[in-house]
């Protein structure tokens, strides 16, 4: 679950909102025009145009390659730019990634076992830090509206061909990306990985440039715990 957060292995395709990630083609296609109902694309570059600091709940569905939910977790997130990142499991293991700008704290909390790797560029650039930065997501992404479906507008990002080590998007990354938004509210992230797997994550109670505690961001690894090198 830890390298499918941090490596962008998420996200996969979302259909309305709550229904599993393998019947978003068909949500797609029966969406009534985006310039109709709503454009996400403008919806989300109104939500990046700006954007220091993002938090809220949410709740995060995994399906295997025939769309089959395999796992389901919730818990919060907070994120500041331009790379930081606090991204807790409460259920149902609790789990703790902390992006401090230099490194990539993974706390595994039951096993009581830490995962400590740089945070390079290549690291550092998932979808959701890319949220801090809009030209960079913009050249990391080719994007597409995919209309209104549920009241909610569907935006299609795909990985460009040529994107390198300066837009910190690994070509190995994900095939594909959904995003949905209502009313310029982030509501919905979705990625298929190259193997097909899926995760859908939905957001609630989201904050746009709130005040972070920055404490979040720092992570000190508690007495008697391994810490590993990954």
């Amino acid at each position: 679950m830890i390298s499918l957060i941090w490596n962008s292995a998420l996200f996969a395709q979302a259909e309305q909102h709550s229904e599993p990630p393998a019947e978003q083609s068909e949500a797609a296609a029966t969406a009534e025009p985006a310039e109709v109902l709503g454009n996400a694309l403008s919806q989300l570059e109104s939500f990046t145009d700006g954007l220091n600091s993002f938090s809220a709940e949410f709740i995060q569905s995994v399906y295997d390659v025939q769309g089959r939910l395999e796992e389901t977790s919730n818990g919060v997130l907070y994120l500041s730019k331009p790379n930081l990142l606090h991204w807790k499991y409460t259920e149902p293991f609790p789990q703790l990634i902390v992006a401090d700008g230099a490194k990539v704290w993974s706390h595994d909390i039951d096993l009581e076992q830490i995962t400590v790797r740089d945070q390079s560029a290549a690291q550092t650039q998932s979808p959701l830090t890319l949220l801090t930065d809009p030209d960079r997501l913009f050249q990391s992404f080719t994007l597409r509206n995919l209309g209104v479906a549920d009241d909610i507008a569907w935006l299609e990002m795909l990985p460009r061909d040529d994107r390198s080590e300066e837009t910190g998007i690994s070509s190995n990354d994900f095939a594909r990306i959904v995003v949905g938004l209502r009313d310029g509210e982030l509501l919905v992230m979705a990625l298929e990985d190259t193997l097909g797997q899926s995760t859908e994550i939905q957001f609630s109670n989201g904050l746009r440039n709130s005040e972070v505690d920055r404490s979040l961001f720092v992570f000190s690894p508690p007495p008697g715990v391994d810490v590993l090198e990954g």
